[in-house]
């Protein structure tokens, strides 16, 4: 049985399902029960989520190789695009300097600008690009997991390659 939204909801529907995470798939259909070309995943939960990475997966320091950084966020913040499985590419580097990202090193935080400092100081000004985004991906055994993808890239230079919009 499927539970049936009036089509303004659909931009902006938010996963129902309860528990610490959950993900659903909106598809459009008409009032014969057709489904349309769109279709859209809308993700929830009540758990603040927490993903730590190597800095020098996001950017191209590998001066930069002991530390971390930390995402904090909230499933339902996370827009996945209409037809599509991915959210738009995030700039890490203005992440860091808006203090949307925490780094550590050690398990012990560290001051962003410590590290605005060192990407500053690259003589290349591509080393100081990085960009993350989400993905939900199907996993080994056969479930939808939510994943962060991470690039030594500016947001802006992903966003203008073709194999990397989608």
């Amino acid at each position: 049985m499927f539970e049936v939204y009036s089509n303004a909801e659909f931009e902006t529907a938010a996963a129902r399902l309860p528990g610490p995470a959950a993900m659903e798939l909106l598809v459009q259909a008409r009032d014969n029960g057709r489904c349309m070309d769109h279709f859209r995943i809308a993700l929830g939960g009540s758990s603040l989520l927490e993903a730590s990475v190597p800095l020098n997966r996001v950017f191209n320091a590998p001066s930069l190789k002991d530390y971390k950084l930390r995402f904090q966020f909230w499933a339902r913040d996370i827009r996945i695009r209409r037809n599509m499985s991915t959210s738009t590419w995030s700039d890490a580097y203005a992440a860091l300097a808006s203090r949307d990202l925490e780094v550590t090193k050690n398990k012990e935080e560290v001051e962003a600008e410590t590290i605005l400092e060192e990407l500053n100081k690259m003589a290349d000004p591509a080393s100081r690009g990085g960009a993350f985004r989400y993905a939900v991906v199907v996993g080994p055994d056969q479930r939808l997991y939510l994943e962060l993808v991470g690039l030594p890239c500016s947001a802006a230079g992903l966003a203008g390659k073709p194999a990397f919009v989608g």
